[in-house]
């Protein structure tokens, strides 16, 4: 997913996409004269538009992330489950233009008990807790590839390779995805362990 991509609503177009949403998010209110909505199609859901609803005025902003097609809204919750489910009902629709946007949508919105794998196409994706020095840069730089497409399977699936963080370490894996979304990752290599990064969990 990448920012340029989202279009910022107009303030009717988002109050009605709140006012839509909001019955299925739980846990906060959402008060409109605060809130800025970000909308961004997907390809991979055909008739279904991504919306990041957030509230920046908060002292720690506030983001829920729906899936929507008309009135049928879906809140993410940083599970696979819920990804996997929007698959069979959607439903998912992949091909070799769009499966590196799924991929980077699946990565982005999908947390594990023990923290978050991202992808890292390239050096300003690693979530540094200062600026790297221009020398860290360039040698951290140097090991990122972006995501490549390795192979398609005549069952629908595909493999990828690519960079990964994970906490505090840098690798590079192969992706392998089912032909109904199921995301794996295999064949991990190690690139670089103590990256000065923060920490997904715990914010530090």
């Amino acid at each position: 997913m990448y920012e340029e991509a989202f279009q910022k609503l107009e303030k009717d177009e988002a109050e009605k996409i709140l006012q839509t949403a909001a019955p299925f998010i739980d846990g906060v209110s959402f008060d409109m004269s605060h809130v800025t909505i970000l909308r961004q199609d997907l390809s991979f859901y055909p008739d279904h538009v991504f919306y990041d609803i957030a509230d920046l005025s908060a002292a720690k902003a506030i983001h829920r992330y729906v899936v929507m097609k008309d009135n049928v809204v879906t809140v993410l919750n940083w599970t696979n489950a819920i990804i996997y489910g929007l698959n069979k009902t959607a439903p998912l629709t992949l091909n070799d233009e769009n499966i590196g946007d799924y991929v980077r949508f699946f990565f982005s919105y999908v947390r594990g008990a023990e923290g978050k794998f991202s992808l890292a196409e390239n050096v300003d994706d690693v979530a540094w807790k200062d600026d790297p020095s221009p020398s860290s840069r360039k040698a951290v730089g140097n090991m990122i590839t972006p995501l490549t497409l390795l192979q398609v399977h005549d069952d629908g699936g595909y493999d990828l390779e690519g960079t990964i963080t994970f906490k505090n370490a840098l690798f590079k894996a192969e992706i392998n995805i089912a032909a109904d979304g199921a995301l794996n990752i295999t064949n991990q290599e190690l690139l670089l362990e103590d990256l000065p990064v923060f920490d997904d969990i715990f914010g530090q």
